[in-house]
């Protein structure tokens, strides 16, 4: 897993930051675990409780922007530090909140938090690892999240059913502050080499670095790729909220036993996700082109969802896993792989900032805008927005796929 380079301090570095971006999933993904019960016991409406998580990726898109443009400048393990350590001390004090405004101004906080780890962290694997190492390391932090899913959809229902769901959030802090401890004092004597690495290439590619980052979305093709990103965001994080709730809704399940059943999805994910590094590598070796197979995966799991979904929940779920593992590979592919290729302009984490940006405004509408439409329309009308996501991602790759063709054959990964 972190035998990704022969030096052996580059590995040991991209350990650390494994398991940093493993517990910042545990410190976002908590509040979505327990959704559905607290929706329960704060008695909550949907509308409200999707606000929670909608302030979050509000905050976490806006972070992003600052984070992207921080990380190429100063220190990145320094950005990684305070984000863990604000993230940590959220989740401590998010079980006192007395009410859903609350709950919202904290989840914000966290938010901003969770945006100073992932573009640094890119640029950090970026300056430590080329070409085949780099893509190893992609689809292994993509592994993490996975993981990481899985670990609090697996806590979630044990925490509710033994205490609550308040312990949750006390135990994912505590994890969080001591991998904040261990980052602060053993990273910073790790990321010598990620600076001497990035010495050696600002030398050999001086010129080109100073070509602005507006020319740059234009002569890439990004500009799709950023919407294409925000449907991707849409229909991951609506997924793979709101998928408990159907279930609940459909088949009256408890409120622990649907939480415990969607941890399939991030099951599949982990599968997915080596199975789309291997497709992308066999078939297509173009991420926009993997791209638009993947979201046209997702767009025929979501047309058959509507007749079929409300049969068995296995189905329903098989349905949803097979949708959201798609567009997980969607991310490995345009936000874990594609910043890369601007390692040669000193843009690396600014471009993962910019990407992961879109990504969470995706995120941000779906959450508080699926809550609303389940609310006032019913679930099928989410359904079918996700099966026009997913068309709009099939679109949107296609105008895209020309420009970044052109664009990846002149840059390295």
């Amino acid at each position: 897993m972190f035998a990704i380079s022969q030096d052996k301090r580059a590995n040991r570095l991209y350990m650390f930051c494994w398991l940093a971006y493993f517990t910042s999933y545990l410190l976002r993904y908590d509040y979505t675990a327990s959704l559905s019960e607290i929706l329960v016991k704060e008695a909550l409406t949907e509308s409200q409780a999707g606000l929670v998580t909608t302030a979050l990726f509000i905050t976490y898109a806006i972070g992003q922007l600052c984070s992207g443009v921080l990380g190429d400048r100063i220190k990145p393990d320094k950005l990684i530090l305070y984000g863990l350590a604000v993230s940590s001390l959220t989740n401590l004090v998010f079980p006192f909140a007395q009410n859903y405004v609350w709950m919202t101004i904290l989840w914000a906080i966290n938010g901003f938090a969770q945006a100073m780890l992932w573009p640094p962290m890119v640029r950090i694997m970026a300056e430590c690892f080329h070409g085949e190492e780099y893509r190893k390391a992609a689809v292994n932090i993509s592994v993490a999240c996975a993981a990481s899913t899985i670990g609090i959809y697996l806590l979630a229902p044990l925490c509710i059913r033994l205490i609550s769901w308040k312990v949750l959030f006390f135990l994912v802090s505590a994890i969080g502050t001591g991998i904040t401890i261990l980052w602060g004092s053993t990273v910073p004597r790790l990321t010598v080499d990620g600076r001497v690495q990035k010495e050696k290439t600002q030398t050999e590619t001086n010129e080109i670095k100073s070509v602005k980052i507006g020319h740059l979305i234009l002569e890439a093709g990004l500009i799709p790729i950023f919407l294409a990103i925000v449907a991707q965001g849409v229909i991951r994080d609506g997924v793979s909220s709101w998928t408990p709730q159907l279930l609940s809704e459909y088949f009256s399940l408890e409120v622990s036993d649907s939480i415990l059943l969607t941890v399939t999805l991030p099951v599949l994910t982990v599968v997915a996700l080596k199975v789309s590094a291997w497709i992308n590598k066999r078939f297509f070796k173009n991420q926009v082109k993997c791209s638009l197979f993947l979201f046209g995966i997702a767009l025929v799991s979501f047309v058959i969802l509507i007749p079929m979904g409300s049969l068995h929940p296995v189905i329903m779920v098989g349905l949803a896993g097979i949708s959201v593992s798609a567009i997980h590979g969607v991310n490995l592919m345009l936000i874990s792989e594609l910043p890369a290729y601007f390692r040669g302009y000193g843009k690396v984490s600014t471009v993962s900032g910019v990407l992961n940006t879109c990504t969470y405004v995706g995120s941000a509408t779906s959450t508080y805008g699926f809550g609303w439409l389940m609310e006032h329309y019913g679930s099928n009308t989410m359904v079918i927005a996700w099966i026009l996501s997913a068309a709009a991602g099939v679109v949107l790759a296609v105008f895209a796929l020309r420009k970044w063709t052109r664009f990846m054959t002149k840059s390295e990964l």
